[in-house]
């Protein structure tokens, strides 16, 4: 009984260092897994106008005719590139008014982050396979020593 015991034990390890030697263990059953995940924040950022309220200009004359004319203001409110611009002055007063308003901005910030993930798979099943076949061929070499 004990020979027995023994033969199968040394046949068991026989077989396990022969499963080692001849099948060495594959990287087939690696997968590697990319995850890309995309974060995406817009920012809107807004500016502070540009004002000149009630500035008074230097002014030039060019001839000493003088003309009397009425009071009147002329004044300029358009939109340039997204950005309002609005200018008034007025007469006699002499005053300017200036007004820029920008556009808010709108800033994307993206962040990319790649995971990479390594699963194995193998089955149980083919463990399973690979332990019987290992111990029937160490039982089969140690019958075959006598």
């Amino acid at each position: 009984m004990k020979q027995i015991l023994f033969i199968s034990l040394l046949s068991l390890l026989a077989g396990a260092l022969i499963y080692h030697i001849l099948l060495p263990e594959k990287a087939e059953n690696v997968q590697i897994i990319k995850n890309i995940v995309r974060d995406t924040v817009f920012q809107i950022e807004y500016r502070e106008p540009i004002l000149i309220e009630k500035a008074k200009p230097e002014i030039i004359y060019r001839s000493d005719t003088v003309f009397i004319t009425q009071s009147f203001s002329a004044i300029l409110d358009t939109v340039v590139k997204f950005d309002t611009v609005f200018v008034r002055y007025d007469f006699p007063e002499h005053l300017i008014n200036l007004s820029v308003r920008h556009k808010a901005d709108t800033n994307a910030i993206a962040e990319i982050i790649v995971e990479n993930k390594v699963e194995e798979s193998q089955s149980s099943w083919e463990t399973v396979l690979i332990v019987i076949a290992s111990t029937v061929i160490g039982f089969l070499l140690g019958k075959s020593s006598k």
